[in-house]
């Protein structure tokens, strides 16, 4: 039924994939060029497959444009080189910060010039690239975007070479495996007037909500809380984008998975209630927080 003139309302950007960021910062530009100017000489090494470089390019653009003194390196992974996506803008790029930003092609399905840009990433290939391509010690910061293989790939890799994972930043296209969690979403459930419920109460855009939801179901706190407003936020369902993410204020819960929340946050009492059950009879939360 859209039609022109059809006005939507949508969602603030979600997520901690920014330079430096983390949620509190993310609608505010000037926190990117704030905490890269507190670096110095910043070098920052994106590793990227297929369109995960979409991300990867707005903050190479503007890290490059607020620092003068900024590096920056992509290691790009794609078939070919007819499937490259943003190939103009990464030549832009190149052109514009000639001595700044260098992007390093590897295609798994054309023979290069040299062989260490041919093929797929494997563990072998990536150990190459960060030994003879970038050097890891010298990195201030790590995006990944791409696969969950590849992503955990270079974590594991990284972890391996005592890479602080306070400078690691990633982000998903899925986990490559279904979810009962995604199944369940906005699956039909009722309080039992017998037996016993989870009474769960949570805060969302200044406004108190409450849903009780039966122990037999085991369903999600996600679930829960969207019988009582459809409003509450969610992406995936997969705990990959972190767009459910709410503070635990009260109970404890089991969080089946986790590929969005930072070490930090979890430490700070952040879930995922998508992927999250209870394990109290109560529970509070704060998406606000």
């Amino acid at each position: 039924t859209l039609e022109a003139g059809t006005q939507i309302d949508v969602m603030n950007p979600q997520g901690a994939f920014v330079s430096k960021t983390h949620l509190t910062g993310l609608n505010n530009p000037e926190v990117i060029r704030e905490e890269i100017a507190k670096i110095d000489n910043p070098h920052l090494v994106a590793i990227a497959a297929g369109s995960g470089i979409t991300p990867i390019m707005a903050i190479a653009q503007t890290v490059l444009s607020e620092s003068e003194d900024s590096t920056f390196e992509l290691i790009f992974a794609n078939k070919g080189g007819s499937e490259v996506m943003f190939a103009e803008e990464i030549g832009d790029l190149k052109d514009k910060y000639p001595t700044r930003f260098a992007v390093h092609h590897v295609l798994s399905r054309e023979q290069r010039v040299n062989p260490l840009f041919s093929g797929r990433i494997d563990s072998e290939k990536l150990q190459l690239l960060l030994d003879n391509v970038v050097r890891t010690e010298a990195i201030d910061e790590w995006f990944l975007c791409g696969p969950f293989e590849l992503v955990q790939l270079v974590r594991d890799e990284l972890n391996g070479r005592k890479v602080d994972e306070q400078t690691i930043r990633y982000e998903l296209f899925t986990t490559g495996k279904p979810t009962g969690s995604q199944q369940q979403t906005g699956r039909h459930v009722e309080a039992d007037p017998d037996g016993k419920n989870v009474e769960i109460t949570f805060n969302l855009d200044g406004l108190s909500g409450k849903v009780e939801s039966p122990e037999s179901a085991n369903e999600t706190l996600l679930n829960a809380t969207l019988r009582a407003r459809p409003d509450v936020p969610f992406a995936c369902a997969g705990g990959v984008c972190g767009t459910c993410r709410a503070k635990l204020v009260e109970g404890e819960v089991d969080m089946a998975e986790n590929f969005a929340l930072e070490k930090d946050e979890i430490e700070k009492g952040y879930i995922l209630t998508c992927q999250s059950r209870p394990k109290t009879a109560t529970i509070k939360l704060d998406f606000d927080a």
